[in-house]
């Protein structure tokens, strides 16, 4: 009796390494945007360089926690309705055997168990990073302060892609829609699959929600997306409207650091 490399072990390898791209190519993106903010500005306080480090690992862990939410909403929808697992496998006699009782319930709790160690782990470390970044940004009386500086960049940078996850998220939810509206003209396959895209979809965006609001409370109310105000953080204005710009954005970064 010969036993096959098992098909559980490459899902779960799989799993995770999908996690270690998205946080590789997270990383880049910080070191593009967030780490390079300010870099030629006149750092006179010389927290710059650590904000920048900060703010860029929390902008790394907030999308790790992403995807590990998104792993266990994908793990609970698929117990939805009739489903099937690869499971563990033995060739036996010419013929695989699956040695696994409840692949799917298995292949579940593999995934739900990524996902929460991939929340814990990144979730506290988001939270010391980002804590301590807005921390040392809220400790600068400048308002152009190349700390402050970074700390916009973020806001921008998780906006921006949370922005275009919402966006692609709502196209694929409408054309599932209209596939369960009209499944024979869309070739939607089956009611119970379409339903459960949807229903992951939704979670999607309610995920990218949650990310996109609290990352905006991070700025000013007239630098937000959908904030009240109209503003304007000028780094030529007078003293007045210096500091009149710059009370909301320390009133909330000293509040995120609590």
């Amino acid at each position: 009796m010969a036993t096959t490399a098992l098909p559980t072990a490459t899902q779960s390898v799989l799993t995770i390494g999908l996690g270690l791209v998205i946080i590789l190519v997270a990383a880049i993106t910080a070191y593009l945007t967030i780490a390079r903010t300010g870099r030629f500005d006149d750092d006179s306080t010389g927290t710059r360089s650590m904000t920048g480090f900060l703010m860029s690992g929390a902008y790394v862990t907030l999308w790790a926690v992403y995807y590990g939410v998104l792993l266990i909403v994908m793990a609970l929808i698929g117990l939805i309705g009739k489903t099937y697992a690869a499971g563990s496998y033995t060739f036996v006699n010419g013929s695989f055997v699956n040695i696994e009782k409840h692949p799917v319930g298995d292949q579940a709790i593999r995934m739900i168990t990524v996902g929460i160690s991939f929340i814990v782990i990144a979730g506290i470390a988001h939270r010391w990073h980002k804590a301590k970044g807005l921390a040392l940004a809220a400790g600068e009386e400048n308002p152009n302060a190349p700390a402050k500086k970074v700390v916009r960049s973020y806001v921008a940078t998780v906006s921006f892609f949370a922005v275009a996850i919402a966006i692609v998220d709502l196209l694929l939810a409408a054309y599932t829609l209209i596939g369960i509206i009209a499944p024979g003209v869309f070739q939607s396959g089956s009611r119970t699959g379409s339903l459960k895209a949807l229903l992951f979809e939704a979670a999607v965006l309610l995920a990218t929600g949650v990310v996109f609001q609290s990352t905006q409370r991070i700025a000013p109310a007239g630098l937000r997306l959908f904030g009240g105000g109209s503003g304007h953080h000028r780094g030529d204005d007078h003293n007045h409207d210096h500091h009149h710009d710059d009370e909301p954005e320390a009133t909330v970064e000293h509040a995120e650091a609590d």
